[in-house]
C-alpha cells in the first residue's frame, strides 16, 4: 500500500486517540480553550474520557480531594502552565463548571461501545476524522492559538479527500454576501476559476450566492481528466455536523465538491445543528484555513465582514473587489477599503500577487541582520505558540525578552526592510493615516523606492509584533506605545539607517 492510501486509511479508520479526541470534541460542543487546556497537560484523551464518565457516573461532580477531580486539576494546571501563565482560583471554577457540562453530554454517547461509538462519531462510517498529530492537518489552523481568546479545532471532520486540506501551499478563501447580484456572483466564479486554473484550492462556506459562486468557479477549471486531482479543488466549511449541511439547494454543489477531489469539513461533531452563532465561529476556520481572502461582495451587515476581520486579526491578507457605489451590495467591501481593512482588487491581473507563499513553512521570516549567536532572539515559529486563554491567565505574557547580557536594543539589530516599515508605520501616524498594509506599500514605494510582495510585508509586520514594537488590529499597523519605535520621527529613523552603513 502506498503511503498516500496508508495515510487515508488511518482517517478513514479513526484510532482510539482520535475517537478520544473527536469525544471530547462531542462534549465541548464547539471551540473551547478551556477543554484545550486540559487536553493538552492529559497522558492522553482516552483517559480524559474516562474521568468524564466517572463524573457523569457520580451524578455531580466529586469532591476537591477525590483521585479523579485531583488529576483533571493537575491535567489542566499542566496544560495552562505550559501555555506560559498560571492557573487563577477563577480560572478553576471555570473550568469544573465546564467539567459538569462536559460530563452531562456524556450521555448521549455509547458507553462500553467502542463499536457504537465509532459508528456515531463517524456517522455510519461516512465521515472521516483528523486530528492536529495526523499527518494531513491543516498546519495553519494553528495560526487560532495566537490569541489567548482563541481556540483551535480539537479536531476536523471532513467528507471527500482530506488530501486537499495540504495539497495546496496558498490555499485563497473567497466569501461574500448570499444575496450577491450578477456582478458579484460573476466575479466570483471568475476569481476562483482563475485561481483553480492555476492549482490553488479555493476556500468558502458552501452557502448560497457568494459561496456557491466560488466553489462552482473552481469546479468548471478542472480539466477533461477528472481522474486528476487538480485544478479544481475546492473545500466547504460547516457552522453544523455534515449531516446537516445546506442549504438544500446546494446539494449538488455538494456532490461535485467530493466528486472533483474537495472536501466538506467541519469542527463539530455529525447531529450539531448550525445556528447563529455557529456561523461567525466557523468563519474564523475559513480564515486560518486560507493564505488570503477574497470579499467578492458584500453589503455592510454581511457575515463576510467577519470572515475579513479574522482575517485581519490572522495577518492574511485580504483583498476587497469594489462595485457600484450607489448599490448596498457592495457596501461591505468598500468600507473594508475605506477602513484599510482590506486592499483593493483592480482586476483579476492581481491575483498572481495574491496567491504568493504567503504562509511557507509557516515560520516568521528574520527580521534581523545577519545571525547572531548570542544576541539575536529566534523569531522562528514565534507567531504560532499556543497562548492561554486570557480568563485563566494570572498575567499576561508578554514579548521575548533579550538574552541576559544583551545591551544591543533590538531596534538596532532590525534589517533594513524591517527599518523601513517601521518608518513607514511611523509616517502614517504623523500623517494621521491608518497604516493598513496597503499604505505601508505605499509609503514603502513612495519613499524609499522599496518595492514588498505582501507576504513578505506581513512576514516583516509580524516579527516586529512577536516583538512587542508593533501591534496588528483589524488591518491596522500601529506603533506600540512606550516603545522606542513610536517616539523617533522617521527623519531620524532614516538618519539611524545610514549611520549603521
Amino acid at each position: 500500500m502506498s503511503t498516500t492510501a496508508t495515510t487515508r486509511a488511518a482517517v478513514d479508520d479513526p484510532d482510539e486517540e482520535t475517537l478520544g479526541i473527536a469525544t471530547l470534541a462531542w462534549c465541548a460542543d464547539g471551540p473551547d480553550a478551556l477543554m484545550q487546556a486540559l487536553l493538552g497537560g492529559a497522558s492522553d484523551a482516552s483517559a480524559v474520557v474516562e474521568d468524564l464518565w466517572i463524573i457523569h457516573d457520580h451524578g455531580r461532580m466529586p469532591s476537591k480531594d477525590s483521585r479523579v477531580l485531583t488529576r483533571l486539576d493537575e491535567a489542566f494546571a499542566h496544560g495552562v502552565t505550559s501555555w506560559g501563565a498560571e492557573p487563577t482560583d477563577a480560572g478553576f471554577r471555570s473550568f469544573h463548571r465546564s467539567l459538569a457540562r462536559w460530563s452531562d453530554r456524556m450521555r448521549g454517547l455509547p458507553r462500553d461501545d467502542p463499536d457504537g461509538l465509532r459508528r456515531l462519531l463517524t456517522h455510519n462510517g461516512t465521515q472521516w476524522i483528523i486530528t492536529a498529530k495526523h499527518p494531513l492537518w491543516p498546519t495553519q489552523m494553528n495560526d487560532l492559538s495566537r490569541r489567548r481568546d482563541w481556540a483551535t479545532p480539537l479536531c476536523l471532520w471532513g467528507q471527500g479527500d482530506p488530501t486537499c486540506l495540504t495539497a495546496c501551499a496558498n490555499p485563497v478563501a473567497l466569501v461574500g454576501s448570499r444575496g450577491c447580484d450578477d456582478y458579484g456572483r460573476t466575479t466570483a466564479t471568475t476569481i476562483a476559476q482563475t485561481l483553480a486554473s492555476d492549482g490553488h484550492v479555493v476556500i468558502s462556506g458552501g452557502a448560497m450566492g457568494t459561496d456557491a459562486a466560488a466553489h462552482w468557479g473552481s469546479i468548471r477549471a478542472r480539466s477533461d481528466d477528472a481522474t486528476q486531482p487538480s485544478p479544481g479543488r475546492t473545500v466547504a466549511i460547516f457552522a453544523g455536523g455534515l449531516d446537516h449541511a445546506g442549504p438544500q439547494c446546494n446539494t449538488s454543489l455538494f456532490r461535485r465538491i467530493i466528486d472533483a477531489h474537495g472536501a466538506l469539513i467541519s469542527e463539530l461533531a455529525p447531529g450539531t445543528i448550525p445556528v447563529a452563532r455557529r456561523f461567525l465561529l466557523r468563519n474564523r476556520l475559513i480564515a486560518a484555513l486560507s493564505s488570503s481572502i477574497v470579499v467578492a461582495q458584500a453589503r455592510i451587515r454581511s457575515g463576510a465582514l467577519n470572515t475579513a476581520g479574522w482575517g485581519n486579526e490572522l495577518g492574511r491578507p485580504v483583498y476587497a473587489v469594489p462595485g457600484r457605489i450607489d448599490s448596498p451590495r457592495n457596501g461591505g467591501c468598500h468600507q473594508l477599503i475605506r477602513n484599510g481593512q482590506a486592499i483593493l482588487l483592480h482586476s483579476t491581473r492581481e491575483l498572481d500577487e495574491l496567491v504568493r507563499d504567503v504562509h511557507g513553512t509557516h515560520a516568521v521570516h528574520s527580521i534581523y541582520n545577519a545571525p547572531d549567536r548570542h544576541n539575536g532572539p529566534d523569531m522562528r515559529g514565534e507567531c504560532h505558540d499556543p497562548t492561554t486563554p486570557s480568563r485563566l491567565a494570572a498575567s499576561k505574557t508578554g514579548p521575548a525578552s533579550e538574552d541576559a547580557g544583551t545591551t544591543v536594543p533590538p531596534e538596532r539589530r532590525l534589517n533594513d526592510h524591517a527599518m523601513l516599515v517601521l518608518e513607514a508605520i511611523a509616517g502614517c501616524a504623523h500623517d494621521h493615516v491608518p497604516a493598513s498594509v496597503d499604505v505601508i506599500r505605499h509609503h514603502l514605494r513612495r519613499n524609499s523606492g522599496t518595492t514588498l510582495d505582501t507576504g513578505r510585508l506581513l512576514s516583516v509586520i509580524g516579527g516586529l509584533e512577536a516583538m512587542g514594537m508593533v501591534t496588528f488590529h483589524s488591518g491596522v499597523v500601529t506603533a506600540s506605545t512606550g516603545s522606542r519605535s513610536d517616539r523617533r520621527d522617521p527623519e531620524s529613523r532614516r538618519r539611524e539607517r545610514r549611520e549603521r552603513h
